[in-house]
């Protein structure tokens, strides 16, 4: 008798254990993820800053790792960063993707989350943008004048503004007074909303008659 016994409460545990276990297996199909996104700059290249946050009601168990992956309009992925489950310890990680090399396009962009083991999609997001619209608000320089009437512009302050919903990348760009005209290199951005004086250095040498007005902007292209 005390040997049937013994085995019939072997037989209840593990019925109770493979009971207790049974949750395991399914809990981790109950986290949720989420992507919440805006537009930023890091060293002068325009960046998607993208904060995930995950949810899960079995406290005991670890978020899964991540790729968060950007594609453009034209549909090319142009940014990928990975999210360990170390960085999801808090529930919430932000990382900062790539947009483009230079002025991002307009248009909408997809953002997807997937599992970094097994490339499950866990999350898509679009976000459509108009674009960068760069206007100049006001110019001033510096010049050097010679006893022959002639000058020589060297120096410019460029104050910019950008009304649009996308950072304008600055790269290039080009003044002119009267038939002299040059180039001028820079690497700046202008976040939506913001006003900002950009020094940049063109070489106009020998200039005759009057100068421009700095304060008009025509002069600049």
């Amino acid at each position: 008798m005390n040997k049937k016994l013994g085995m019939g409460i072997v037989v209840v545990s593990l019925l109770v254990m493979a009971f207790l276990f049974a949750p395991l297996t399914t809990a981790t199909l109950t986290w949720k993820y989420n992507a919440t996104c805006a537009v930023a700059t890091d060293d002068n290249q325009a960046v998607l800053k993208v904060t995930v946050q995950c949810v899960s009601l079995e406290s005991f168990l670890a978020p899964q790792s991540l790729k968060v992956i950007l594609s453009n309009p034209e549909g090319n992925t142009v940014g990928k960063e990975y999210i360990s489950v170390d960085d999801l310890e808090d529930g919430k990680e932000t990382v900062y993707v790539d947009m483009a090399d230079g002025q991002p396009k307009p248009g909408p962009y997809l953002l997807i989350l997937k599992t970094r083991q097994d490339d499950r999609i866990l999350n898509r997001t679009t976000v459509t943008f108009t674009g960068a619209q760069l206007s100049i608000e006001k110019v001033t320089g510096t010049y050097s004048k010679y006893s022959d009437g002639t000058c020589d512009i060297k120096k410019l302050r460029i104050t910019v503004r950008n009304e649009g919903d996308l950072p304008a990348i600055i790269s290039k760009g080009m003044v002119r007074v009267g038939d002299e005209e040059d180039d001028f290199y820079v690497r700046e951005s202008v976040m939506p909303g913001e006003e900002r004086t950009i020094n940049a250095t063109a070489q106009l040498p020998y200039l005759k008659g009057a100068l421009p007005d700095f304060y008009d902007k025509k002069y600049i292209i």
